[in-house]
């Protein structure tokens, strides 16, 4: 009976491997985060046009002056909101490039 080959290194080789997997999946949760926040940033976009939009269309005609503020304080939130999704957009594309 001619004995069994076995290779020495087998146990580092099936390490590398789970280690490999594992960075796949880590890479892949990443990227589907990556691509939700950018679907966040993209939808603060559009609020910050929608409501640059509404304030343009107030100003058509006479307009009192806390509607006039408050859709502006509406747009500086939009616009704060907008920056924030997007600056986490590119924090998590930062973590998915590495």
């Amino acid at each position: 009976m001619t004995p069994r080959f076995r290779f020495r290194l087998q146990p580092v080789l099936d390490h590398r491997t789970r280690r490999e997997e594992l960075m796949q999946q880590e890479l892949a949760r990443s990227l589907r985060a990556l691509g939700a926040q950018q679907e966040r940033a993209v939808a603060a976009e559009r609020a910050v046009d929608l409501e640059l939009a509404a304030l343009r269309g107030l100003m058509t005609g006479p307009i009192e002056l806390h509607t006039l503020r408050q859709k502006h304080a509406d747009l500086a939130l939009a616009r704060a909101r907008a920056a924030h999704e997007r600056a986490a957009a590119d924090r998590l594309e930062a973590v998915a490039a590495e």
